[in-house]
């Protein structure tokens, strides 16, 4: 065997100095549009090898040591169609090969306006991409925010397991403020600010790049891109006719079928399908999934001067979870001992496994054990056991947009887009429910209570039983529509001015209804005050389905404008942009009368908010060039800070003030190139609200809740990134990003409600106290072997550290409580990625992948929740996911 191996390594040595000391000759030219403009940045690649380059500020570019004989040459570059060319490369000679793109646009002319992608050494921003090769090579049917760890500043986490429940935070700031747009429309809730990748399951089967811009960034809408600007962007409807067809399989009975179809251009038409079916157990215990996953993308070309889009996409889906943080010792003792936690604390815990889950439980019986949602009763999913947390949800999302050339200098890009979400998710209602001896929930006992002579309640009636504890939904349903347009006016050669408008109007709904009875007919509840339960006693009787606990709307309207002008003279590109938004909330309460303090519904509480950003960027030479920017974001509170679940409007509000500056640098050669930027962000104002109540004479309590002024954090650090090609067969990627995010002050702020004699005080000791939930020091290497054409093998480590636990600023009531939270210890991650393409003759290809997480099955604090020491003892935490697989074959025609 060693000697197979030594006669094998050598002639791949062999055939390695072969190919290197071939005599060879370089190829060079200029790229241009259509139109006579210099594409700076463009993708050029001699197609069959690993050779290629990027233009430079005068477009041009040059490939060196091409191999003699007959090659192809490739121009790829966004918003443009793609353009081959073959030619004959003879030994020791410099081949000029010039390219016009443009005529035939690949990507969404319309997406291209508004998605406000940022261009390398032009706009003067930090940005990373993360292209459909890395996306293809590296991701292995996990949430998108996973395939980000090599972008600094970036820290994602799979949570507890489930699929879709990823989360991801960029410069120690969470989702909610990072604006999250698919084809340049925005998809965080606009009452709350999330994104739940759950309702993108399937997402990265269709997507053709993702931009991380950081800061502020380029956007031109007001958005919450406080940390930063996640822009993915789909495949275009205009791709090379064929279908492709993918298996996957993975660990935790993982599997995943993938259609895609594309008609090519057929006139003026072209369409792209694609479909997918996904199932499995999970590799934490029964975080199953059953998705399904659809995208539609169509694009019309009327004349040279309109064209239309349709866009659709969307992923029904179903997913068991996994919610409850536990103490170390919990998941692993050995772990817990290793990171300092106190003996007699393990002694007294019960280890269950890192994959054990505690939100099911065991239930054998058939009586009123039926779920309901989405408007239906369903049968349980398993006979034997229940779950307590699912997640259930549909949130399609339709575009239609419309690209105007009005004249050579005057383009109008019109989208409009819908997104209407359905589902929801299950937990808990009423009595709470006990662990079982083995830690899982006592679903059994309840049963057996529930369906029990205690559980008739004659007071109601002498035959039902009374459900002493249910499963509840909380449903959270939406219908977004919006509006965005851009005009694009080039009134001379250097300068480029837009302006636009961007319109939305949503309305969430919000209730709580009776999943599973679990044995009982009916379940207690009288908290509608519409109703009057002494005349009517029976509508307190909820059963399957009914609404109980809480129903209301959130209704949010938004009209926002920008302008923005853009710059080129020579070396120096420069932007200075402006916007201004009204977001205007209302809250409608069902389970309330008119007559009632504060109402039925809400007026609407407006809030003006809006953004100014300035930025230049220099090219000091062909391959160095420096940036800096600046702005500040004066953006409306969200909706939990503006209305209480009684109608009534915090007190204090005001708007979040940001504040950011950053400088950069990139050097830029062929195989190489770095780049280092530093930023400070400062928020000032951050909504946090907060309630304090008096005594009445009569022993009851009036509460006052309001909002607490002046709580700052500042969020400054370093952030650098280097891609290095030593050979044709090897590509080095790192990065390093050094924060240091702390809250910026105490805070003691006095409130005097109106009406009453009294003034409230509230203290927060916060002042130095590290920003948590997020690592503040990141570093990665990505090291990717190109041995065959068509096959790639890459290993990718990440480093975390500096990560602190999860804790409230406004809990930090204590002078004497000084101590940061809880540090989670360090750790590293290993990942493997192999993809290779069948070198055969066949009128298919076909293409082997897979994947290896976790390769050294390190195990790790994922999250963390800060406790009252702020130390292991009192944290409750996710131990990260352990060692899994991906494999994958795919077939193309």
């Amino acid at each position: 065997m060693f000697k197979q191996f030594s006669f094998l390594s050598t002639l791949i040595l062999i055939a390695c100095s072969i190919n290197l000391f071939a005599q060879t000759s370089s190829i060079q030219g200029t790229i241009k549009s259509s139109s006579g403009d210099i594409l700076i940045g463009a993708n050029v690649q001699v197609v069959g090898t690993k050779l290629g380059a990027r233009s430079n500020k005068e477009g041009q570019y040059k490939i060196t040591n091409v191999p003699v004989g007959r090659r192809t040459v490739r121009v790829t570059y966004i918003g443009y169609s793609t353009e081959e060319k073959t030619i004959e490369v003879n030994a020791n000679e410099t081949v000029t090969l010039n390219f016009s793109i443009g005529e035939v646009t690949i990507e969404s002319k319309a997406i291209s306006v508004v998605a406000s992608r940022a261009t390398y050494r032009e706009t003067p921003v930090a940005f990373s991409n993360v292209d459909k090769q890395n996306i293809t090579e590296q991701l292995g049917s996990r949430d998108i925010p996973m395939v980000l760890k090599m972008v600094p500043g970036v820290y994602a986490t799979d949570q507890g397991g489930g699929a879709g429940d990823s989360r991801m935070n960029i410069r120690g700031f969470d989702q909610r403020n990072v604006s999250i747009m698919i084809n340049g429309v925005p998809v965080n809730d606009m009452e709350n600010g999330w994104v739940y990748w759950s309702n993108w399951d399937g997402l990265g089967d269709v997507t053709s790049s993702v931009q991380i811009q950081r800061g502020l960034g380029a956007g031109k809408m007001a958005n919450p891109s406080v940390g930063g600007t996640m822009n993915i962007i789909t495949d275009p409807a205009y791709q090379r006719a064929g279908v492709k067809f993918k298996q996957e399989f993975a660990s935790g009975s993982f599997l995943k079928s993938t259609v895609v179809a594309n008609t090519g251009k057929i006139g003026g038409f072209s369409a792209s399908i694609a479909g997918v079916r996904k199932v499995a157990d999970g590799v934490v215990d029964k975080t199953w999934t059953d998705a399904w996953a659809y995208y539609i993308g169509m694009s019309y070309d009327i004349n040279k001067d309109h064209q239309i889009e349709f866009y659709l996409i969307g992923a029904p889906q179903e997913h068991g979870q996994r919610t409850y943080q536990k103490n170390a010792a919990y998941w692993d003792k050995e772990f817990a001992k290793d990171n300092g936690m106190r003996q007699s604390l393990i002694d007294s815990t019960t280890e269950l496994g890192i994959d054990f889950n505690s939100n099911w439980g065991p239930l054998k019986g058939d009586i009123n054990t039926s779920d309901y949602y989405n408007d239906d009763v369903h049968d349980r999913r398993d006979n034997s056991y229940l779950m307590e947390r699912e997640n259930y949800y549909h949130k399609p999302q339709v575009n239609l947009n419309w690209y105007w050339n009005i004249s050579e200098k005057v383009n109008l890009t019109n989208v409009f887009y819908l997104s209407n979400g359905i589902g929801g998710g299950s937990g808990p209602g009423g009595a709470s429910i006990k662990s079982d001896a083995n830690g899982y929930i006592d679903f059994q006992g309840v049963y057996n209570y529930n369906t029990s002579s205690a559980a008739i309640d004659t007071n109601y009636s002498s035959t039902l039983h009374r459900s002493k504890s249910i499963l509840r939904n909380s449903v959270n349903q939406h219908i977004w529509y919006g509006y965005l347009g851009t005009v694009n006016w080039k009134p001379i050669n250097n300068l480029t001015v837009q302006t636009g408008l961007d319109l939305r109007y949503y309305k969430g709904e919000h209730w709580q209804e009776v999943r599973n009875l679990l044995g009982g007919d009916y379940f207690y509840d009288r908290t509608d005050a519409t109703i009057d339960y002494m005349a009517h006693p029976e509508a307190a009787m909820k059963k399957l389905g009914d609404i109980f606990s809480y129903h209301n709307d959130g209704l949010v309207n938004w009209v926002g404008g920008f302008a923005q002008g853009e710059y080129k003279f020579q070396q120096v590109t420069t932007y200075l942009n402006l916007s201004l938004s009204n977001t205007g909330y209302k809250r409608k309460d069902y389970f309330r009368t008119p007559d009632m303090p504060n109402g039925r519904e809400t007026d609407f509480a407006n809030f003006l908010g809006y953004t100014v950003k300035a930025g230049a960027n220099y090219n000091i030479t062909d391959h160095f060039n420096i940036f800096g920017n600046l702005g500040h974001y004066n953006r409306a509170p969200l909706f939990r800070n503006v209305f209480n679940f009684d109608n009534s409007k915090y007190n204090n509000i005001k708007n979040e003030k940001v504040f950011a500056y950053e400088v950069g640098a990139g050097y830029n050669t062929s195989g190489f190139q770095a780049d280092l930027n530093l930023y400070l962000t400062q928020w000032k104002d951050r909504s946090w609200f907060t309630s304090s109540f008096i005594q009445n004479t009569d022993g009851s309590k009036t509460y006052f809740n309001y909002n607490l002024p002046g709580l700052n954090a500042n969020h400054m650090g370093v952030e650098f990134n280097i891609s290095y090609r030593p050979i044709k067969f090897v590509k080095v990627d790192g990065m390093l990003s050094l924060g240091n995010w702390k809250w910026g002050n105490d805070v003691i702020a006095t409130y005097s409600p109106e009406d009453v004699d009294t003034a409230f005080t509230t203290k927060v000791y916060s002042d130095g106290l590290k920003v948590s939930d997020a690592a503040q020091t990141t570093a990665g290497i990505s090291v990717s072997f190109y041995p065959l054409e068509k096959t790639s093998i890459n290993f990718t480590y990440n480093y975390f550290a500096d990560y602190y636990a999860n804790f409230d600023p406004a809990s930090r009531n204590n002078p004497n409580d000084r101590q940061q939270p809880w540090k989670v210890p360090s750790y590293g991650l290993l990942d493997g990625h192999i993809n290779f393409g069948l070198p055969l003759q066949l009128p298919v290809g076909i293409n082997l992948s897979a994947h290896f997480f976790n390769i050294l099955d390190s195990k790790y604090v994922a999250d963390a929740q800060d406790g009252k020491d702020h130390t292991i003892n009192t944290s409750q935490v996710f131990i990260g996911l352990p060692f899994r697989w991906n494999v994958g074959v795919e077939i193309t025609y």
